[in-house]
């Protein structure tokens, strides 16, 4: 007999109560209970704006193999729906189970007792496990450690390493009453198996006609215990002739993570075994053991006009992460711009402009392929159904000189005032649209997202431009997907329209007599006619570029607006500027360089490209668009529960973003900065600003956060010991890079602060933010003090409160 755990079918339920989609961020996941200075209470009722008597108290509920099912039939949804609208359905609840672990009957196999419980849970928001019994006897310190669940249900979801009260999201079934539902499983970590393999992590591209659609492979590979590094690879001697393998980079992985190992692929000839086999050669400390694995291929032919068929691609993204992506292949080659489909939005779009450059790549690797190629740098027809309708809008209104046409379904259109969801508020953007041939559709009884999102997306484009080519298609009677949404005569004389070769090219495109370009974070916006904005003078606040060319002058208003860019191709066309009425000659202005004019000292200059100032993100979750693997720096190991908090970002980077993430002590980093080493990707430093990497960072007083005695200062104020601090800083060696600091000194305000890590959009987090002890029961009214950092990291008055 062994160590076993068992799960009670038997559930506590306490809700529901309102809450708003990303206020979860702010409020603790156990509102309105508190484990340490309250008692749990079952005869107690607790307020809620839900029900009628605005009252809620415990009730019951019973899971069947780990799935729960919860429902409030005594509140009146629909009632609520018609006066609240879909916002009613977003609630909060609080479940409770029984984990209970028992020890073998055999009392030898009691000296190795099981130290970790893994957890899977999805479709709920965040869990924890407590104590059943919290008294002197034992060691908890009453702060619960929340986890992240799987809250979309994401497939390739490794279960958490732990220690349950849960925060959970639900949809109306049939009768109208929104019904969570939730899958929880536990069971004891085997330690026998110190490292594995998971290969439904595996990233491994499709074989077409015996060739890999792309060089990059990733390897799934999961630590039991321990730190482990996996040194070098090598495939079976058989196939060594055909394909080389080649360690892209050492991979060190921590206890309990999972990583996605990037293998690069040489292929020297043409493969048709079904499977590959290789060896990983990996050590922990002075141990060192090789992890074999087979890696199945799939074969496809080669695609011709005849064929239907959706193909693998894989690349390198942000330099060294393993990502696929699908193709479909044109029934004949052409030189036509490809049609891009999303799915999602915000800080992916750097992925999706990634994956149509991988593409050009790939195709031009073999003669055979290249008839298919595209154009580097080329433009792109843009799709999107629900959420990737937001992100066609999103995409197309920031990098506008790269669309060839856009066509929406279902955008959910923000009218949020806070900065840092203003750069996905997409109806501000719409002005970058006017001269792109959009079609809009939406399904005329949507259950999901209402109609009049997508009316008042085209009416904001025909009231810049009445002449616009935007049209909208309304399919009466269709729900929020439907299978003709795409496939029907009309969409497909729309796309052909502008993807044959006839369609004008983007140079004519550009000859454009008056235009708007609108721009709210310039580092995530591409050019309009050639014309692109590239610092703000107050950053946080939207930047507008009004255009009108008259023959070879342009006259320019702008608002908000620091530093703007005329690509060679457009200045060279120019004989003057005039901008707020001062007028500047670009006689001397010679391609390629094309023109940089800058606002400085009430006038308009030119300047040259190392003029220009850093214009820091405006938020947060910027930190997710790294140019290489993120690394998450803790202080040394002594402080275990900085690396649990580390170990909890990774695994959401992993399940949310398939985002790789590298973990080191502060010494280590700080060696590596030195030497000279330092991985260029972006920094998440985590602690309380003692360790030697944050205090040799933060005495370089590159932003007015600093320290002073130990403590954490701004602008010469301290900040509260009990508080959570996260900010944007300099990354100390990659001007093109970030850190952020995730700043606390107990653990509680660190429970905080890991709430507010951007791995979700829609979540308020400026370039800085201080939250205090409250928010765990008032949200974002515990917010002490945010803003939006200035050009070159200095202090926003206009934009900060503190």
């Amino acid at each position: 007999m062994t160590w076993s755990v068992r799960m009670s079918e038997d559930w506590d339920v306490l809700g529901p109560f309102p809450i708003h989609a990303r206020e979860q961020q702010f409020l603790s996941p156990l509102y309105p209970l508190d484990l340490v200075s309250e008692p749990t209470s079952h005869e107690v009722p607790w307020f809620s704006a839900y029900p009628d008597n605005a009252q809620v108290a415990w009730s019951k509920a019973k899971s069947s193999g780990g799935r729960l099912s919860v429902m409030f039939p005594h509140v009146r949804w629909e009632t609520l729906r018609s006066t609240e609208g879909w916002a009613s359905f977003q609630h909060h609840s609080v479940l409770r189970t029984t984990i209970t672990i028992y020890p073998p009957s055999d009392p030898s196999s009691l000296q190795r007792s099981p130290k970790t419980v893994l957890v899977d849970l999805v479709q709920g928001s965040y869990f924890t496990i407590v104590p059943a019994a919290c008294n002197g006897t034992t060691s908890w310190d009453g702060i619960p450690k929340w986890h992240s669940g799987n809250i979309y249900a994401l497939a390739g979801s490794t279960p958490q390493a732990v220690t349950l009260p849960i925060r959970l999201f639900g949809v109306p079934g049939s009768s109208g009453i929104p019904e969570l539902q939730v899958s929880l499983t536990v069971q004891l970590e085997d330690e026998t198996a110190e490292i594995e393999h998971i290969g439904f992590h595996d990233v491994v591209p499709h074989i077409i006609d015996g060739w890999f659609f792309g060089r990059a492979m990733g390897v799934g590979v999961h630590s039991r215990s321990d730190w482990w590094k996996i040194e070098s690879i090598v495939i079976n001697e058989s196939l060594r002739e055909a394909l080389q393998v080649e360690l892209l980079q050492e991979v060190r992985i921590a206890p309990s993570q999972s990583r996605i190992v990037p293998v690069k692929l040489t292929q020297l000839q043409p493969l048709s075994v079904s499977e590959i086999r290789i060896q990983l050669r990996v050590a922990h400390g002075d141990t060192t053991r090789t992890l074999s694995i087979d890696i199945p291929l799939t074969h496809k032919p080669k695609w011709d006009e005849s064929s239907d068929q959706f193909l693998k691609a894989t690349y390198f993204y942000s330099t060294s992460m393993p990502t696929a992506f699908m193709v479909i292949p044109p029934l004949r080659p052409r030189p036509s711009p490809p049609v891009l489909a999303l799915h999602w939005h915000g800080p992916s779009s750097r992925d999706t402009w990634a994956t149509v450059d991988a593409l050009h790549d790939i195709l031009q690797s073999r003669e055979s392929w290249a008839p298919w190629g595209l154009q580097k740098n080329g433009r792109v027809a843009i799709i999107g159904h629900s959420n990737g309708g937001q992100g066609a809008w999103y995409t197309a209104a920031r990098f506008p000189d790269r669309i060839v046409v856009g066509h929406f379904i279902d955008p959910s259109l923000r009218a949020i005032l806070e900065t840092s969801l203003t750069p996905d508020d997409n109806d501000l953007f719409l002005t970058n649209l006017v001269d792109t041939p959009v079609l809009a559709i939406h399904g005329g009884d949507d259950e999901n997202v209402p109609t009049w999102h997508t009316r008042e997306a085209v009416s904001v484009v025909k009231t810049w431009k009445k002449d616009a080519n935007i049209i909208f298609r309304e399919d009466q009677g269709q729900p929020h997907w439907y299978p003709t949404v795409f496939d029907n005569d009309f969409v497909q004389q729309f796309l052909r329209t502008y993807i044959e070769p006839t369609h004008e090219p983007i140079d004519d495109r550009r000859e454009k007599a008056s235009f708007t370009l609108t721009v709210a974070i310039p580092s995530d916006s591409g050019s309009l006619h050639g014309w692109r904005i590239r610092t703000l003078q107050v950053p946080g606040r939207l930047a507008r570029l009004a255009v009108r060319i008259n023959k070879q002058t342009a006259y320019v208003r702008t608002t908000n607006v620091k530093v703007f860019a005329i690509e060679p191709s457009c200045s060279s066309k120019l004989s003057t500027v005039v901008i707020d009425g001062h007028q500047i000659e670009l006689s001397d202005l010679q391609p390629p360089n094309g023109a940089i004019f800058a606002f400085d000292s009430n006038a308009w200059n030119t300047i040259t490209p190392s003029a220009i100032p850093i214009q820091p993100t405006g938020r947060l979750l910027n930190i997710l668009s790294s140019p290489a693997r993120l690394t998450l720096i803790i202080p040394d190991l002594a402080d275990s529960s900085s690396l649990s908090a580390a170990l909890r970002i990774a695994h959401d980077l992993d399940l949310y973003h398939k985002l790789d993430s590298v973990i080191l002590e502060a010494s280590e980093a700080l060696d590596l900065l030195v030497a000279g080493n330092m991985d260029p990707g972006n920094l998440v430093i985590l602690g309380s600003g003692r360790d030697v990497f944050s205090t040799h960072l933060l005495q370089q007083n590159r932003t007015p956060f600093h320290l002073k005695d130990g403590k954490l200062v701004l602008r010469g104020k301290r900040i509260d010991d009990s508080a959570a601090t996260l900010f944007l800083h300099p990354h100390p060696s990659s001007p093109t890079s970030l850190a952020l600091f995730i700043h606390y000194n107990d653990h509680r305000a660190m429970e905080r602060a890991l709430r507010l890590f951007p791995i979700r959009t829609g979540v308020t987090v400026p370039d800085w933010i201080i939250v205090g002890e409250n928010a765990d029961t008032i949200a974002a009214a515990g917010v002490i003090g945010a803003g939006v950092w200035g050009n070159d990291w200095s202090w926003n008055e206009g934009m900060s409160s503190f």
